[in-house]
């Protein structure tokens, strides 16, 4: 009855602020070479008296031709020294002074040390007004999407804080603490409840407050993480109906005390509701989201790049509901904003940030495009420059132009650039494989010449290590012993400590271990020149992938020991 009621007045209020934001986006999507360029010089005059701004000239740039001429593409490990002068608590070096602070976002870098991402409050607002015309196009299409609650899965704000007190975390979890009080009535769960460190207990903690309420839209931007509550809640739905009919919830004295009483005053007892889903259970054989929540008018997760074969589980789980993509959102900021159920690509965000533009696979001397000047159908590198104080930053995400919004591209996420994957949002990166798989060789005692990383797809999909057989037979000797397990053992073990986003997806069992196969010697010369020949490359050019983000790698390869079931290669 509450719900209902507050429904019209919560629709109503978002129209109203709605309207202004969309037609502003509409505009700006029409003049997109003079919105771009207004955005631009809005951030050099804002940070004209910064080090950074000052260093690079920031107050005499004019132009977007002149900033490209006056300030270097830099990646993070160019930036890293400013950031942490900003981490150690020293102002007006990439932003002003009389910008406030209010986190750092967190992502994982090249090393084992994690990539950290001033959010300032301009920075927030930008992702915040992007989320917002996000919710809008969706709420166009979908008006019955707020006619129950939400239930919206983010990563905490607050993970852990610098030693000057500042937190760490993720900014998407900024972004949904720092709503309107009125827009959060709608949502089913308050934020602390994501600050749950352990995944097994905080996917447990998510369903069992969800199911004391109505959902009509759900968005975990990460398809992986759909299908981890659905298989959570299949496997553990008796405890989930038992718990709502006694108002408690199992795993509460496993919480630390002030999570344990936020979570005691977000508990109801509904025997009526837990009668339900019993019925449900017993009727069906298990209990799933799609048949607790039937009023889901609408899902929000990634459709594309490598996270594509999650949708099937998706709509086996949740049902077969329109699919609304959030667009390209990193922790270094949003990019796109997707206007339709399944478009495979978003709008560029160009009110928001200002975006340059590499050709993919050309040698960079022909320096960077601008969004207006991108051609359908062409693959780019974007360059960013946004107010958290990175300018011309290169975050290495590789899109293809497929069309035009207005004047504006609209842009389909690809991949990471060259030698990173990402199944479920891990990142990995070439050279972290390469040292966790140095020191597993430096903990067994035995040399691998050459191996490859590659993804393969399961449930939960995981990495396979390639390692071609040796011609003494070592390998072959050790197939039934655990030589090759521990390998698999020692080389997740070592890239957790390299990669904190792949730790979190093993630790939440979204990702599965690594399982090494052997390939008969000489597979990967083989491969080699099959790619040389392929190409029209030489030799000297040619890079042995020590990882490849591609699902169909493996498959290239007859593997000496093919394996059964999920370990097997495609």
């Amino acid at each position: 009855m509450y719900t209902t009621l507050l429904a019209p007045i919560v629709y109503g209020w978002a129209r109203l602020n709605g309207v202004r934001a969309r037609r502003a986006f509409l505009r700006g999507a029409g003049e997109c070479a003079e919105t771009q360029r207004r955005a631009l010089l809005r951030k050099l005059r804002w940070a004209a008296g910064t080090e950074y701004g000052r260093r690079f000239g920031f107050a005499a740039i004019r132009s977007p031709g002149d900033y490209r001429k006056a300030v270097p593409i830099v990646d993070y490990h160019a930036l890293s020294p400013f950031v942490e002068r900003i981490v150690a608590g020293e102002p007006n070096v990439l932003f002003p002074p009389r910008e406030k602070l209010l986190m750092f976002a967190m992502s994982s870098g090249t090393t084992a040390r994690p990539k950290y991402v001033p959010v300032t409050g301009r920075f927030l607002a930008e992702l915040a007004r992007g989320n917002f015309v996000w919710g809008m196009h969706l709420l166009r299409d979908h008006p019955a999407a707020i006619s129950q609650h939400i239930l919206h899965v983010v990563s905490p704000s607050m993970e852990f804080a610098t030693p000057s007190g500042v937190p760490c975390g993720a900014a998407t979890g900024l972004v949904a603490e720092s709503q309107k009080k009125i827009a959060r009535l709608k949502y089913a769960l308050p934020p602390d409840i994501y600050r749950i460190a352990e995944y097994g207990a905080k996917y447990h903690c998510i369903l069992r407050l969800a199911l004391q309420k109505r959902l009509s839209l759900v968005i975990a931007a990460n398809p992986s993480t759909l299908v981890a509550l659905g298989r959570r809640m299949e496997d553990r739905a008796a405890s989930l109906i038992r718990d709502l009919y006694d108002g408690k919830f199992e795993e509460a004295g496993a919480l630390e005390p002030a999570l344990r009483k936020t979570v005691e005053r977000q508990l109801r007892k509904d025997p009526a509701r837990a009668r339900e889903l019993d019925r449900i259970a017993a009727g069906k054989g298990r209990l799933l989201p799609r048949d607790a929540w039937p009023e889901i008018a609408v899902i929000g997760c990634w459709t594309g790049g490598t996270l594509t074969p999650y949708l099937g589980q998706v709509s086996s789980y949740w049902g077969e509901k329109p699919l609304r993509d959030p667009g390209l959102i990193a922790s270094e900021g949003r990019m796109t904003i997707p206007v339709e159920d399944g478009a495979v690509g978003g709008v560029l965000d160009m009110g928001g940030h200002f975006f340059e533009f590499v050709p993919y696979g050309g040698d960079g001397a022909e320096g960077t495009l601008l969004a207006h000047e991108l051609e359908t159908g062409k693959s780019y590198f974007i360059i960013l420059t946004t107010s958290s104080g990175f300018f011309r930053y290169n975050i290495s995400d590789v899109v293809e132009v497929t069309g035009r919004f207005g004047g504006a591209p609209v842009l389909r996420f690809l991949h990471k650039g060259s030698r990173v994957s990402s199944l479920t949002g891990e990142k990995i990166t070439e050279h972290q494989v390469v040292e966790a798989f140095r020191e597993c060789e430096r903990r067994l005692g035995f040399g691998v010449p050459q191996f490859t990383v590659c993804p393969g797809w399961g449930a939960p999909p995981h990495y396979f290590i390639l390692i071609e057989e040796r011609a003494d037979g070592f390998f072959s000797e050790a197939r039934g012993g655990g030589l090759l397990r521990a390998a698999g053992e020692l080389f997740d073990l070592a890239l957790k400590g390299l990669n904190a986003e792949y730790r979190g997806k093993r630790d939440s069992e979204r990702l599965g271990g690594p399982v090494v196969r052997l390939v008969p010697e000489g597979s990967f010369e083989r491969e080699k020149l099959a790619h040389i020949a392929k190409s029209g490359g030489r030799v000297e050019q040619y890079k042995h992938p020590y990882l490849s983000p591609l699902l169909d790698h493996c498959a290239r390869f007859r593997l000496s020991e093919p394996g059964a079931g999920a370990d097997a290669c495609p």
